[in-house]
C-alpha cells in the first residue's frame, strides 16, 4: 500500500434528520484512483436525496408514508440517483472509481441500508 495514498473515506451524521429524534449516520468507502471524489460526491448529496424522497407527497400535495410507500424502496433510490448523478458530472472520472456505503437511520426504529457500489 503506498503510505501517501489520499484517505478515500468519508462519513456523515445528520442530527435531527427527519424529526427532532432521528439521526442519519452514513460511512463511504472510496476506491480507484478518483475514490476519494466519490465517496465525498455521495456523502454531500445523501440527506437531500434521501430527505426529498422520504418527504414526497403524492399528485395533490398529500404527503406520502414513507414507511407505507417502502422506506427500503427511497433508499434504494436515494443511492441510484447519486450513482446515475455521479456518471452524469465531468468534475472527475468515475470510470474506474467508486465508494460503497452504509447508512443507518436512528428514528424510535433503527433502519439501516448497505450499497456494494455507487460509481
Amino acid at each position: 500500500d503506498d503510505l501517501f495514498k489520499a484517505n478515500q473515506d468519508r462519513f456523515v451524521a445528520v442530527p435531527a434528520f427527519r424529526n427532532s429524534e432521528s439521526i442519519l449516520l452514513g460511512v463511504f468507502d472510496g476506491h480507484g484512483h478518483e475514490g476519494d471524489h466519490c465517496s465525498n460526491f455521495a456523502k454531500h448529496r445523501l440527506s437531500a436525496e434521501l430527505s426529498r424522497l422520504l418527504n414526497a407527497k403524492d399528485a395533490r400535495g398529500v404527503p406520502v408514508d414513507a414507511y407505507e410507500a417502502g422506506i427500503e424502496k427511497a433508499y434504494r433510490t436515494a443511492f441510484n440517483t447519486i450513482d446515475k448523478h455521479m456518471h452524469m458530472q465531468e468534475a472527475f472520472d468515475d470510470e474506474s472509481s467508486g465508494t460503497t456505503a452504509i447508512t443507518i437511520e436512528i428514528a424510535g426504529e433503527l433502519t439501516g441500508e448497505v450499497t456494494g457500489e455507487v460509481s
